[in-house]
């Protein structure tokens, strides 16, 4: 009975393993998949940096996030999943192009 206790107190304690997170997985294949080099080539250096690069998790969500973009550039059908996901790459966008702006010190 002791054990059992000991062993819930310890279950209950670890530390939990967290997923990796795929968000720049997704941006960057949307990103490249609608030909916005730029801000996807920024999302995959973010990529390199996390160390997500060779993950397959990663590689998964990047090659349905590309064909994704590409469908959507190209005047596909639109769902609101679709609708949410290119959010995040119009939100990506203006940070990544904003900070640009402000480091030109251009006094805008």
């Amino acid at each position: 009975m002791r054990l059992a206790i000991a062993a819930s107190l310890l279950l209950l304690s670890a530390p939990s393993i967290a997923a990796p997170d795929y968000t720049y997985c997704e941006i960057t294949g949307l990103a490249l998949g609608a030909d916005k080099e730029f801000v996807g080539s920024v999302s995959a250096r973010i990529l390199d940096r996390q160390g997500l690069t060779g993950d397959s998790g990663c590689q998964a969500v990047w090659r349905d996030s590309y064909a994704t973009g590409k469908r959507l550039s190209a005047g596909g059908q639109w769902s609101d999943l679709d609708r949410v996901k290119w959010q995040k790459l119009q939100d990506f966008e203006t940070k990544v192009l904003d900070t640009v702006i402000s480091g030109l010190n251009l006094g805008l």
